[in-house]
């Protein structure tokens, strides 16, 4: 139970930031027929992100091993496995470890940088 409760809480945080902060995100769960599965993905169009939540650090080759096939098949640009896990790791090219309070930062907008909300 503590499981779900944990993506669910994390996978709705995520959501929730990249509706305010890029409302035409689409949002999206992804499953093949042979049963491989990625929690979130955030389409913004020119770019996708694959989000895979675990309550342990996530890095196991088998979940790194289907995130990159996912990429692949979805044509992502970047993957994170978020976890309770503290910090930022790269597990693999384009894959990233983060912890769930560093799950928010993702892709600025080329029109927003350097601006500051205040």
């Amino acid at each position: 139970m503590y499981g779900h409760s944990f993506e669910t809480f994390v996978l709705e945080e995520i959501i929730r930031r990249e509706r305010l902060q890029h409302p035409h995100t689409q949002v999206f769960f992804w499953r093949t027929a042979r049963g491989a599965e990625v929690d979130l993905v955030l389409d913004r169009g020119s770019t996708r992100l694959l989000v895979e939540v675990k309550v342990g650090r996530g890095d196991a080759p088998a979940v790194l091993r289907m995130l990159t096939q996912s990429m692949e098949d979805i044509g992502a640009t970047r993957a994170w496995v978020i976890s309770q896990a503290p910090g930022i790791e790269v597990v693999k090219p384009r894959i990233e470890r983060r912890g769930v309070m560093n799950m928010v930062e993702w892709l600025p907008d080329a029109g927003r940088a350097g601006r500051r909300r205040g």
